[in-house]
């Protein structure tokens, strides 16, 4: 089964973006499993994979190895640097006791909008405290 699935990601026409019943994608439901964590490394390799894309349930490739503690899919994920990290995969992620920055190597792309929605909170913050 690993060698067919390894040949099929290879394949340079196959469309790994092709939705299922409630919109998934191949790698919103490798990232749902751990032990498909090696279909998910090779998945991201493949730049065409939409990693960002939200099912029906508004759930990400992140979301998924995050709600499902999936941590090497979320590694593997974050090897690529158009990964999106949002409020919600940030907020997940915190309910789970998940620290992105531990599992993902620290690029400028992923993180920079994290950075920049963690100063807002805490002017926020700073702005209710002086209320």
């Amino acid at each position: 089964l690993k060698k067919m699935i390894e040949a099929i990601i290879k394949c340079p026409n196959f469309d790994f973006n092709i939705k299922d019943i409630n919109n998934d994608t191949a790698i919103n439901i490798t990232c749902e499993y751990s032990k498909m964590a090696w279909v998910t490394e090779e998945l991201v390799k493949n730049k065409n994979v939409d990693i960002n894309f939200k099912n029906d349930f508004k759930n990400s490739p992140l979301a998924s190895a995050i709600r499902n503690k999936n941590t090497d899919a979320i590694k593997a994920l974050g090897k690529r640097p158009d990964l999106v990290i949002d409020e919600e995969d940030r907020a997940l992620a915190k309910s789970c006791n998940i620290d992105l920055t531990q599992l993902i190597k620290p690029t400028e792309d992923v993180f920079s909008e994290m950075r920049a929605l963690e100063d807002a909170e805490k002017l926020l913050e700073f702005a209710m405290s002086s209320i």
